[in-house]
């Protein structure tokens, strides 16, 4: 579950890290990180210097990550080139460790041993974006001012730096498009159409969590050929997040399923998965269509993203569906929640306040009902 510290967050997911023992990790953050108070200069690509990051702090079953985010990765971290390098981010030591036990509190102790990431300084990129409408769709990867870095304190337990949240997590991006979204006054409300959230929500959609994509990557495809709406409402109940994310990882096939194991939705019997206050359904409307997992895990994951874990939000349910016009593009391209489903499918997620009725009896349930009638599950 995210919670979000203004602009700055933590995000717990199974893809960074399971199986971690808390005693672990409060071991390898109290009795490896630095401490102190005064601020001071973590660099990249300096390994004799002190404070030269990535820095891996290791006990049992944990490791702890501190690198520092944005497009300064040399070739040899990130293909394509990317030349301008950090000088360095300051930061109070203490401040690094208190996030690392805020983490651990959060995804370790909180939620069974997760993972997950927390940032520190994404105001840097946030307050670019409020003041300039900068989007990655305009701004070429050698173009972003050094000072959009921001250091990221990542839970995991492998023992290299395979995973760069701060770089290729979708909630980042999510994040940006939510400050702009509750500061209207913002210069960037004024810049251009589309709206700077919607560009930046768009580029959230295309990147996938544990996936290779940054940020601040400049759009393979136009926003004009996103094929896909995602729309949060208050009428569908606030699941819990945990609860959303366990159908998410304990019910779901894998991606990598055999494509011959497809779901087939028919508009006669939708398909529900449900966790104690989370429900999920699968619906079509006039026709029944095959799906593959691979299509139903990315609307899934980019709904929850949106919806559930929606920064400074109360969590919403929501709807994924096809809103691209005809011949919308998209052909070939790797699944992703920007071109996840098909013409006439739907992926609903909403709070179940009665409880699990059965697969067979969901759809007669109250909440399904009222959702089908245009009518909130508040009344339920």
């Amino acid at each position: 579950m995210a919670v979000m510290i203004p602009p700055d967050f933590i995000l717990c997911d199974r893809v960074y890290a399971q199986n971690l023992i808390a005693n672990d990790c409060i071991s390898a953050a109290l009795n490896g990180m630095r401490t102190g108070r005064l601020p001071v200069y973590y660099l990249t690509n300096r390994p004799d210097h002190p404070f030269s990051l990535p820095q891996f702090y290791i006990y049992g079953s944990c490791t702890i990550i501190v690198q520092i985010a944005g497009p300064f990765y040399p070739p040899s971290q990130f293909p394509g080139g990317y030349t301008a390098n950090i000088q360095g981010i300051q930061a109070a030591p203490d401040l690094v460790r208190s996030l690392a036990l805020q983490i651990i509190d959060r995804c370790v102790l909180q939620q069974n041993g997760i993972g997950g990431f927390g940032t520190l300084g994404l105001g840097n990129l946030a307050n670019l974006v409020l003041s300039t409408g900068v989007t990655p769709s305009n701004t070429l990867p050698d173009h972003w001012p050094r000072s959009v870095g921001f250091i990221t304190v990542q839970l995991s337990n492998y023992r290299s730096p395979n995973r760069y949240p701060g770089d290729t997590d979708p909630y980042v991006p999510i994040t940006i498009a939510d400050a702009v979204r509750v500061h209207p006054e913002a210069p960037a409300h004024k810049i251009r159409s589309p709206s700077v959230t919607t560009q930046w929500n768009t580029q959230a959609a295309r990147m996938s969590r544990g996936g290779s994509l940054p940020w601040w990557s400049v759009p393979f495809q136009s926003s004009a050929t996103d094929q896909m709406s995602y729309e949060c409402s208050a009428d569908l109940g606030s699941p819990d997040p945990t609860d959303c994310t366990q159908i998410e990882w304990n019910q779901l096939p894998s991606s990598t399923a055999p494509k011959s194991n497809t779901l087939t939705v028919t508009p006669e019997s939708p398909t529900f998965f449900h966790s104690n206050s989370c429900s999920l359904a699968i619906s079509s409307a006039g026709v029944s269509l095959a799906l593959t997992w691979a299509q139903i895990r990315a609307a899934v994951a980019s709904l929850i993203n949106f919806c559930v874990q929606a920064p400074g939000n109360l969590p919403r349910g929501g709807k994924a569906f096809y809103s691209a016009p005809p011949h919308g593009g998209g052909g070939g391209a790797e699944i992703r929640g920007w071109n996840a489903l098909p013409p006439g499918v739907n992926v609903t997620v909403f709070e179940q306040k009665n409880g699990w009725v059965g697969q067979g009896a969901e759809a007669g349930s109250c909440a399904w009902r009222a959702i089908q009638g245009g009518k909130g599950v508040g009344g339920c």
